[in-house]
């Protein structure tokens, strides 16, 4: 009996001497979700890690911290990218423009404006330059370099690359695309990519058992269109019927919900977009002009009054330069024509940033010239007296022939008029 009352004074003493989980959490001004015991929490406008004991795993100073991957978390701070370990320790200083998740313990870092691939201990496990990388997937990954096209100047093109940096296709793709399972999508025809047209003019690749298969766009069966439809994102989401009962519980209107991701989900009303989380059942406001589906690494981009910018799980402007998809589809739709953001948002496609642009149209063809006959109605006869100012100084001249003196203009040869058909097209105006 003493030493069951020994046990539970013991008890008593520890958790009155230890500060409550919660109270440790609400000195954040929010704290995510939790994953492997650790959280992004955020503090007066700055992203750090706390435990799910609520222990401050790494303190609030970064301007936004991405999830720990392969026990290495990004973080941002003044547009600089690096790399720290759950210990807080930067494995990589914040010198980078971009650093992409980690897989097959790789991943992507772009400076100087090239890819390059670094291992978990942050060294460059590939120092290839690309002008684009996307993350591996099954131990392969899309890059993407300058090369020569048709049109006689430097263009992207796409190709495949193992973990060891090796070449598994040329790069010859004008568009290159992961589908999922090995398969990839590619076009060779610059109209089609730029137009982001899959319709017709494409093809297929597909790692077998017997190495890479390119299939064009006739040989392709429904079972390989099918798996192109299959949306990459989509397969982790899971159905809005939860989202949709917490907002009714919060009495917030909405005409529809997407469904879940990382816990949140984005919802309409009145034309309007807001998102839920639903780890905390906080609500950010449908205020957005247009947002994509889903929040992504803790981030949503939004469009607001003709500004296009991410906002993090609390609905603030988030500090961080990211290509916006939704501006880089409505330059695209305001150039040519062609909507290609639901295409993107459907291929799951939101990760591949700073990806080189649409090229240029191709240029027109040279013009025929056909010789014929061609009627001059009359010649151009320009007067002097066009030309000059009356009040110029003349000058007599005397002839070597025997014809009456002529009066001559006179003027500075800096001042001198240029007569049409003259080669010096310039004036002197235009060359000061």
């Amino acid at each position: 009996m003493k030493n069951l009352n020994l046990l539970r004074l013991v008890i008593l003493t520890l958790i009155i001497a230890q500060p409550s989980y919660s109270q440790n959490l609400n000195k954040y001004d929010f704290v995510d979700y939790f994953k492997d015991g650790i959280a992004p929490a955020k503090k007066d406008q700055n992203w750090g890690f706390v435990s799910n004991q609520g222990k401050t795993i790494v303190a609030p100073k970064y301007d936004f911290v991405f999830r720990f991957n392969e026990s290495l978390a990004r973080v941002v701070k003044y547009n600089k990218w690096g790399l720290i370990n759950k210990k807080g320790n930067e494995i990589i200083p914040l010198e980078y423009d971009y650093i992409g998740s980690f897989e097959d313990g790789l991943a992507r870092a772009y400076k100087d404006e090239h890819y390059t691939f670094i291992d978990t201990d942050g060294e460059v496990a590939i120092k290839n330059q690309f002008i684009y990388a996307n993350k591996f997937q099954n131990g392969v990954a899309i890059t993407a370099k300058n090369v020569k096209s048709k049109y006689n100047h430097d263009s992207p093109f796409f190709g495949l690359i193992n973990t060891k940096g090796e070449i598994l296709a040329d790069y010859k793709y004008e568009m290159l695309d992961f589908i999922k399972n090995g398969l990839y999508k590619y076009s060779v025809d610059s109209k089609t990519r730029r137009n982001y047209d899959y319709s017709d003019e494409f093809g297929f690749l597909k790692f077998t058992e017997n190495g890479l298969v390119e299939k064009s766009h006739d040989e392709v069966n429904v079972d390989y269109l099918q798996t192109f439809k299959d949306a990459k994102v989509y397969e982790k989401t899971k159905n809005p019927l939860e989202a949709e009962k917490l907002l009714q519980k919060l009495n917030i209107p909405f005409d529809e919900v997407a469904p879940v991701y990382e816990q949140s989900a984005v919802f309409v009303n009145n034309n309007l977009v807001g998102f839920v989380n639903l780890h905390n059942e906080t609500i950010v406001q449908a205020k957005f002009d247009k947002a994509a589906d889903f929040l992504i690494d803790g981030l949503l981009e939004v469009k607001l009054n003709d500004e296009y910018f991410f906002v993090d799980k609390t609905g603030q402007k988030a500090n961080i330069n990211l290509n916006h998809f939704i501006q880089l589809t409505d330059d695209h739709k305001n150039k040519y024509g062609v909507d290609i953001f639901y295409d993107h948002r459907k291929r799951g496609n939101f990760d591949k940033l700073l990806q080189p642009t649409p090229p240029s149209p191709p240029p027109p063809p040279s013009p025929i010239y056909i010789e014929e006959e061609i009627e001059v109605e009359e010649e151009l006869i320009i007067e002097a007296d066009d030309i000059y100012d009356e009040d110029i100084e003349t000058i007599e001249v005397e002839p070597d022939y025997e014809e009456e003196n002529t009066n001559i203009p006179f003027a500075l040869v800096e001042e001198a008029p240029i007569y049409p058909g003259c080669d010096e097209s310039t004036s002197n105006d235009e060359i000061k």
